[in-house]
């Protein structure tokens, strides 16, 4: 949910983990790249508007998510997946709050709204390399054991 203090997040994800745990579970699927927006520090996308409530703002107090969840995950034998979006952009133009920074504002041509929704174009060669560059940050950043 959004707006939600490190501790409230970090718990949220951990009651669900033991729930998880009881009813035998053996890999979790976490999203960490909702819409060209990241769960962890990324070179390329601002931090997701998911955890504080407008995009490009860090965790307060401050933590790297996707390692936390990943630690988490592992010590209680989970496989920890990546989710991400590859083609979501924006979520809401209503709604969604967009950091200067988005690659929506820097590449405008390499998008095309649909609805309430703004997507990358797959069809552009330069998204593809964007979207490929995204994706191994991820796993050259972090333990996942998939994507």
């Amino acid at each position: 949910r959004r707006n939600l203090d490190t501790e409230t997040q970090q718990k949220e994800y951990t009651d669900l983990l033991e729930k998880f745990k009881k009813h035998n579970f053996n890999a979790i699927l976490t999203q960490i790249r909702p819409s060209a927006d990241a769960l962890y520090e990324s070179s390329f996308e601002p931090w997701s508007e998911v955890l504080q409530g407008k995009q490009g703002l860090p965790p307060n107090p401050y933590y790297d998510p996707t390692a936390w969840m990943i630690e988490q995950c592992h010590q209680r034998g989970f496989e920890f997946h990546a989710w991400v979006n590859p083609f979501r952009a924006i979520s809401s133009v209503t709604f969604s709050s967009i950091h200067p920074d988005h690659i929506t504002k820097k590449e405008p041509e390499w998008f095309f709204k649909y609805g309430d929704r703004v997507y990358f174009n797959p069809g552009i060669p330069e998204v593809r390399t964007y979207l490929v560059k995204v994706a191994l940050e991820i796993v050259r950043k972090y333990d996942i054991d998939g994507l």
